[in-house]
């Protein structure tokens, strides 16, 4: 579940453009619940298997992990989050299957717990100063975590429930983060004491003494990100400290398992959720719009970039040129080069980027990103306008609109006025099956002399040819589309001329390598402490 999580995470990172690893969607969120639960479970398991106790907390946390992917199902397929969520399934009428679904796996754990209550002990809590404390309220952070992200995903669920009008969080990943950090702040700072604890008594002048290096270093590391980041938090340097104090811990724990004291898989994967939440730490609180500019709202204003094609732009150490396009199927891909100068001031090609769009008449058309990955960071674009080209011809006129166009009527789409002089039926067939129109248009050249321009409606054999005139000097066509149901009007094609451009947003995130490395450090862990576990379950039967 978690692998999938952090490939889910990857794909949208690579393919969505809302800029971001999670962008905490409700149908995210709901695939995110679980597994924090099913964490806390597992670490509940964990105090059973090595004190023979705690059997309630752990059978607790199991069922609810299970309650919650079934509850998942039910948000994600009910229709229910279809006014919140890009990702959620229209309602399919089985809304009622699921409540019911949900409900019966909710008393069925309950019934199973009350009937065999006198089989399970009860258990005193343990004392402050242990391993199995910091284990039991590490998994309740947890689960208070989980419980804080589910239920704002539920808001749509409860104004079902309840006829209420609450609204979800306008900035959703503002909101969730600002939510999550004390639970990430606390967790990391259990799980970073927790490990240089032992199941039952403790020493505490020894836990001092092996704890003050990591616990010294780890102040150190952060005081220095803390005045190096001039825009750090110092609440986002409080989790500077506890997350480098986990990875120094888990560090540590991995030396003591070298001399036969310690479980390497559970080093390797706290070693790799430290590095993870590092990551998270580093990127997305130093995420860097580099397309700004302009005037917010506008074409290439705010945080977007307009670049006409063939015109070079400053970004940052680069320069950025928008060389073309080309369509592959149903899909369209921008070229974007990024030049460098070397050491001469000449410009060299450095690399480039191929975001698109992929034109759907029936869902809408999809805006694809791209991605240059680089060790000290990424750089991010996607296309947040471009034309379609379907409406632009060969030469560089883009369609612009129609518009009814009277007899004596002057039309002003261009820089030069064009008069609608006359209109001229001839070649016309007795059955009406062959006829030529012809609207003649006046307009001024260059030299100040006015120019007629005929344009020609043809229908021959019942196929109907629409005429185009190009008025020189007005950046301006005009094509005979059809005559107009009025007397003495025809309907007019506009194209003008325009400079092919795209509008794109350019994000940098740095260091984000740490993130990836983080993950696949966490999960080598959790493969480790498997196969471990397989291998010992393979010899006992033996």
């Amino acid at each position: 579940m978690g692998t999938g999580l952090l490939l889910g995470g990857a794909w949208a990172y690579q393919s969505l453009t809302f800029g971001g690893f999670w962008a905490w969607d409700p149908v995210e969120n709901a695939s995110l619940v679980p597994w924090m639960v099913l964490v806390a479970a597992l670490h509940y398991m964990l105090l059973s298997y090595k004190r023979d106790k705690y059997y309630y907390g752990t059978y607790i946390f199991t069922f609810l992990g299970f309650i919650m992917v079934v509850y998942a199902s039910y948000l994600t397929r009910s229709g229910v989050l279809g006014e919140t969520s890009v990702h959620a399934f229209g309602d399919d009428g089985r809304s009622f299957q699921l409540i019911l679904f949900t409900i019966i796996f909710i008393l069925l754990p309950v019934w199973q717990l009350i009937k065999n209550r006198k089989n399970i002990k009860a258990n005193d809590l343990p004392e402050l100063f242990t391993r199995e404390f910091l284990m039991m309220y590490g998994a309740i952070v947890m689960l208070l975590a989980a419980f804080q992200v589910i239920s704002t995903t539920s808001v749509p669920v409860i104004n079902k429930l309840f006829g209420t009008n609450m609204a979800p969080p306008s900035d959703v990943v503002n909101f969730y983060n600002t939510w999550q950090l004390p639970f990430a702040i606390m967790m990391t700072l259990l799980l970073s004491v927790g490990q240089y604890l032992s199941y039952g008594k403790n020493h505490f002048k020894a836990f001092l003494r092996n704890i003050i290096y990591p616990f010294v270093l780890a102040l150190i590391v952060a005081i220095w990100g803390f005045v190096s980041d001039n825009d750090m938090s110092i609440v986002h340097g409080v989790f500077l400290f506890c997350i480098v104090f986990t990875i120094l811990t888990s560090v540590a724990y991995l030396f003591r398992f070298a001399s036969g004291r310690g479980n390497s898989a559970a080093g390797i994967t706290h070693v790799g959720f430290g590095i993870f939440l590092l990551g998270v730490l580093i990127t997305f609180s130093n995420t860097e719009t580099l397309s700004k500019g302009g005037a917010p709202g506008m074409p290439g204003g705010g945080d977007n970039l307009m670049l006409f094609k063939g015109m070079m732009k400053p970004l940052g150490k680069y320069k950025i040129n928008y060389s073309g396009s080309k369509d592959v199927r149903d899909e369209t891909f921008h070229q974007i080069d990024f030049l460098e100068e070397d050491k001469d001031g000449e410009l060299y090609h450095s690399f480039s980027l191929y975001p698109s769009v992929k034109y759907n008449s029936m869902m809408g058309n999809v805006h694809n990103p791209d991605t240059r990955n680089m060790l000290s960071g990424d750089i991010y674009m996607y296309i947040t306008f471009a034309e379609d080209r379907a409406k632009r011809m060969p030469d560089g006129f883009v369609y612009s609109g129609s518009m009814d166009f009277a007899l004596g009527d002057t039309l002003r789409a261009g820089n030069v006025p064009v008069v609608f002089d006359s209109l001229y039926i001839s070649n016309m067939s007795a059955n009406a099956e062959q006829i030529s129109i012809v609207a003649m248009l006046k307009a001024t050249d260059s030299l100040g002399v006015e120019q007629t321009y005929p344009l020609k409606y043809t229908v021959n054999g019942g196929m109907a040819e629409s005429g185009v005139a190009e008025i020189p000097g007005s950046g301006l066509k005009l094509r005979f589309d059809k005559v107009s149901e009025i007397a003495k009007t025809i309907n007019v094609g506009i194209f003008e001329q325009k400079p092919e451009f795209v509008v794109v947003k350019i994000l940098h995130f740095p260091w984000i390598f740490i993130l990836w490395a983080g993950s696949i450090i966490m999960f080598t862990g959790i493969t480790v402490g498997i196969w471990k576990r397989a291998v010992k379950a393979r010899n006992a039967a033996e």
